[in-house]
């Protein structure tokens, strides 16, 4: 299998502002806004819809918050150069600011584990099926097999339909699932309020870096990184 590039540029001149609706918003909705009004001057304005994800269930790039400052993430070799070409043409725009542009690249491909390998999960927002019945983490708690039947779904998606892979022919384990913790609203997309949670679980499956799952992860919500 040919690997996948990954890659994340934080723009650390570029603070996000919180929504003042939400006190649990990113801010990455106006960063996205802003970023697209500079594709659309490019050479290339045809990445736009690339940047755009709005009839994209998978989004290849994705917009996040990195400790308080503006970041693009690139999943896969496509999205990937499409990042690197905007960071290209936001220097140019302000070369003063390209000392502060800081990249971060990865290469992928999926490995089964003998052992399993444990992540931690970032605002991990649920569907909107279970607004209504997710009112508290210990609801939540309660419906830990959802989560585990979720998070395979999720894992399945990332791995296949954003980056392309083949799942190898095993199955693939969930286990080891924490207690969530962190129950908290958010706004990822300037309309409604969604739910969301920090849990950390292991699988038997090396999953990519630098990457996100589940809903909001266009807008940096479902953030994985390994324990």
């Amino acid at each position: 299998m040919t690997p996948q590039t990954i890659t994340q540029i934080t723009f650390y001149d570029r603070k996000l502002k919180t929504s003042e609706k939400s006190s649990q918003s990113l801010g990455t909705a106006k960063w996205q806004g802003d970023v697209l009004d500079i594709v659309k001057q490019t050479e290339h304005p045809e990445l736009y819809h690339l940047f755009h994800n709005k009839k994209s269930d998978y989004p290849l790039i994705q917009f996040r918050n990195d400790q308080g400052f503006a970041a693009l993430a690139g999943i896969g070799n496509k999205a990937s150069w499409a990042v690197g070409y905007f960071a290209e043409a936001y220097m140019k725009q302000e070369p003063e600011k390209s000392k502060n542009i800081h990249q971060q690249t990865a290469y992928y491909t999926p490995v089964q584990l003998a052992e399993p390998q444990t992540y931690h999960i970032e605002r991990y927002l649920f569907p909107r099926s279970k607004r209504n019945s997710y009112q508290n983490l210990k609801s939540v708690w309660k419906d830990v097999d959802d989560i585990t039947k979720r998070l395979k779904k999720n894992i399945d998606e990332l791995v296949h339909k954003q980056l392309g892979f083949s799942l190898p022919d095993y199955t693939l384990e969930i286990k080891n699932i924490s207690e969530p913790k962190s129950f908290r609203t958010y706004k990822p997309f300037g309309t409604f309020f969604e739910r969301g949670i920090q849990l950390r679980f292991s699988t038997n499956i090396l999953l990519p870096p630098l990457t996100a799952i589940a809903t909001g992860k266009s807008k940096g919500y479902g953030c994985i990184k390994k324990v």
